[in-house]
């Protein structure tokens, strides 16, 4: 009962213009998340880690679903959902799931388990200085808790989950501690972000994912599949506008607008857009020699714009292009196949083992082999291309980037070792730009030598096909590697409560 009570003191503080939520309604629809998850190992793909136990919050929105963080079911095995109170958890799985937003959708094997539960409904994107309330399951208890907090900054930052992927997030004074991730943040009686990550180096410094993300997610599985966010791949040159000569030479009065530095060639916007004009507005969104705009009474970040909207909108730019201002809309569409630098949580590496040679596909997580400083521990070209394979032709469009990852030693592959970890270019005069291309080059070699040819190594590999096919199976048994290959959809989620590993 004393729990029940703090619970309702703290939200009988609130101001009396709010409505209050009662304290059943908590309880009842907000959830601990408990997850069994077990991931693949990245440096020999054939195989997975031990098993982790885990657990978070998430919160009931109806339709019986329940919303959570995307890193708190990544890998999970099994999944199970148990409220305050309930005598014991009910096994769910995962029905959607955003890994570069951080989100997912549960659904619960036994809708009895929801009985009671009312959906929560979400609010507006609060301001400054708001109070917010976030609630779920830290660690250091099994009851349900509330943190109060107060709105301290909107900006567009870097999301932990994915690595890469910047997105629209909101900073708060209070903590966000291991279990909370997933949990509902309130403001009087409606959800306005899910708390997500916390800042590492400062006290009291916590993370939400606010609404207008959420709700775009929502939207955008209503088809019954997620898309994701769009990339926009583009970069402008720092504060060149608040140059009067640059701003002199572009014909421009005042201080506004950024210049294009460079565009993505797999970006679709690189068809409507180009490097050295001035962008200006977006969607009527004025932006400053700064790249930013007054977003919800706050200077964000211009990409925010288009990273909330969904494939096939249109967003409009106006654009100054040799003199004249010119209004550009452009339909939203999904990137052209390229390398993903984010973090992959696909249900195990692509790779492939032939007469030893083990190649797999260049990741973030892959590079994590090298420890928590893989950033200045990982080999030099790995990391150079995962940060910059955009700018090389051969491999800016490329599906993957392929690694000689590892060597199963024996006498037909012993040449090898100098290659160990270099970057795949070509098998013969044939480039490979995927696994599955180097799958059919291998194949079909029938000579008495083949030529593999490395990126920037001036000596090739040469291995007697034959010889390396006929101990195949040999070095197979004897390393025990099982599968010897696994060419899988990437986008297969490792997410898969319940399921049988491969």
């Amino acid at each position: 009962m004393l729990r029940f009570l703090i619970l309702y003191l703290f939200l009988s503080a609130c101001t009396s213009s709010e409505k209050i939520l009662p304290m059943k309604t908590l309880r009842r629809s907000i959830f601990k998340i408990h997850v069994i998850s077990k991931e693949p190992r990245f440096s020999q793909p054939w195989l997975y880690q031990s098993s982790s136990r885990s657990s978070g919050s998430g919160f009931y929105i109806g339709d019986d679903r329940i919303v959570t963080n995307a890193h708190v079911v990544a890998h999970g095995k099994f999944i199970s959902v148990q409220r305050d109170g309930d005598a014991q958890p009910t096994p769910a799985r995962v029905e959607f799931i955003a890994h570069d937003s951080d989100l997912a959708i549960l659904r619960v094997n036994d809708r009895a388990a929801l009985e009671g539960s009312r959906p929560l409904k979400f609010g507006e994107l609060p301001g400054l200085q708001d109070k917010v309330a976030t609630v779920g399951y830290p660690r250091g208890g099994e009851q349900i808790s509330v943190t109060e907090g107060v709105v301290s900054r909107m900006s567009y930052r870097r999301y932990a989950h994915p690595g890469y992927d910047r997105h629209l997030l909101i900073q708060v004074d209070s903590a966000i501690n291991p279990g909370n991730s997933g949990g509902p943040v309130f403001k009087g009686d409606r959800v306005v972000g899910v708390a997500f990550q916390a800042h590492t180096n400062a006290e009291n410094t916590g993370y939400i994912i606010p609404t207008p993300v959420v709700k775009r997610f929502l939207k955008d599985i209503e088809d019954g599949r997620y898309d994701g966010h769009p990339e926009d791949v583009m970069a402008e040159i720092e504060g060149a506008l608040e140059n009067h000569g640059t701003r002199a030479y572009h014909g421009l009065d005042e201080p506004r607008g950024i210049k294009l530095a460079f565009l993505a060639p797999y970006s679709p916007i690189s068809k409507d857009l180009q490097q050295g004009d001035v962008i200006l507005e977006i969607n009527g969104y004025e932006i400053g020699v700064d790249g930013k705009i007054n977003f919800f009474d706050e200077r964000v970040d211009f990409r925010v714009v288009y990273d909330l909207a969904q494939l096939g909108d249109t967003i409009t730019f106006k654009v100054l292009r040799n003199d004249k201002e010119i209004s550009i809309a452009v339909v939203v569409q999904a990137n052209s196949a390229h390398y993903n630098p984010s973090n992959t949580y696909t249900l195990r590496p692509r790779y492939i083992v032939y007469g030893g040679l083990v190649f797999t596909a260049l990741s973030r997580d892959y590079l994590k082999a090298w420890g928590d400083r893989w950033y200045f521990n990982a080999p030099l070209k790995l990391r150079y291309l995962h940060r910059y394979f955009y700018l090389e032709e051969r491999f800016k469009s490329a599906k993957e980037i392929i690694v000689l990852a590892d060597i199963l030693p024996d006498e037909v592959n012993i040449d090898a070792n100098g290659f160990k970890e270099e970057i795949l270019d070509r098998v013969g005069n044939r480039p490979i730009s995927s696994l599955e291309e180097l799958d059919q080059a291998l194949q079909k070699a029938d000579g008495d030598d083949l030529t593999i040819k490395f990126w920037r190594e001036g000596l090739p590999l040469v291995v007697e096909p034959k010889k390396l096919r006929d101990a195949h199976e040999k070095l197979i048994r004897r390393y025990r590697v099982e599968p010897d290959r696994w060419l899988g959809d990437e986008r297969q989620d490792g997410a898969v409560a319940g399921g049988d590993l491969p």
